[in-house]
């Protein structure tokens, strides 16, 4: 019996595997018609598989073609993604921001949180034929941001604080919505608001205590990254906590890449020296982010 189940089994374990295969190309077959007849979730997924080769051979081009049929009926998403590909140039598409900018409108009037983002984007830049408008680009995201979106919050804030797109600077308004998104986790936000916090001259902005409780809730949230680690170094620094400097140093230059291990090393070494020195150095010395 079990001679005869150890040379039965491959023919079992084939026509199973073969079985299965039918059913998939028969699954896709059945959304095939379903996409030619115009349904344009079936468009949509189909485009999705071949873009991505999932269950089917890659073909960008064969999922580009299914992505604009959803596109050409109003699907959002399928607008968005043929504004990323006219950005990129990707799929075989020659790079046209005019024809981006088209379908990210699009996407953003039919409520694409992203095509609204992107849009914003190519505002607040003056791309895709749009002109550089900081008051249009800070509506789209505002849009957004009233409605919790962390990323939409972050990119105010960046507003503010640069004055970008020709706004004025507003560090103040540029913390407060760092905030927003910070209060949501958002690594980025947090890594704002800390560097914002430590480098500000506004007394109203500048706390470095803040600063520093930001940094951490970013190491926190995502461990490992050299970058976050040498802002939480930097805090440490500024509020004369050096041994905590310096260790927190140590661990960022350990995760550092090759081309910016030297960066890394010469704070370190301020670090150090600063350390070395504490005792006889004014309480009041300026360090690397501090201002006169």
């Amino acid at each position: 019996m079990r001679r005869f189940f150890v040379l039965i089994f491959p023919l079992l374990l084939a026509c199973g595997l073969a079985a299965g295969q039918t059913d998939k190309s028969r699954e896709l077959e059945r959304m095939r018609i379903r996409a030619d007849g115009g349904n344009v979730q079936a468009q949509l997924q189909l485009g999705r598989m071949y873009f991505l080769g999932d269950g089917v051979p890659k073909d960008e081009a064969e999922g580009l073609r299914w992505f604009r049929k959803a596109a050409e009926k109003g699907e959002s998403q399928a607008e968005r993604i043929l504004g990323l590909a006219y950005e990129s140039g990707q799929a075989g598409l020659t790079k046209d921001e005019e024809k981006a900018a088209y379908w990210f409108r699009k996407a953003a009037d039919h409520g694409d949180e992203q095509g609204q983002i992107k849009l914003a984007e190519m505002y607040e830049s003056g791309r895709g034929g749009l002109p550089k408008d900081g008051v249009e680009a800070l509506r789209l995201y505002r849009r957004l941001a009233n409605k919790g979106d962390a990323a939409a919050q972050n990119k105010i804030g960046d507003l503010y604080e640069f004055g970008r797109a020709d706004l004025p600077k507003d560090e103040v308004q540029a913390l407060y919505w760092y905030r927003k998104a910070a209060d949501q986790g958002d690594v980025l936000a947090l890594t704002n608001a800390a560097r914002i916090c430590l480098t500000s001259r506004n007394p109203d902005v500048r706390n470095p205590m803040a600063g520093l409780n930001y940094a951490r809730q970013a190491v926190n949230a995502k461990r490992g990254d050299p970058e976050l680690l040498r802002t939480l170094a930097q805090a440490y620094y500024t509020e004369g906590q050096f041994e905590d400097a310096i260790q927190t140093q140590l661990e960022a230059l350990s995760l550092a890449p090759a081309y910016r291990k030297a960066e890394y090393q010469r704070d370190l070494e301020e670090y150090q020296r600063t350390w070395q020195h504490s005792k006889t150095l004014d309480k009041g010395s300026l360090g690397p982010w501090q201002t006169k």
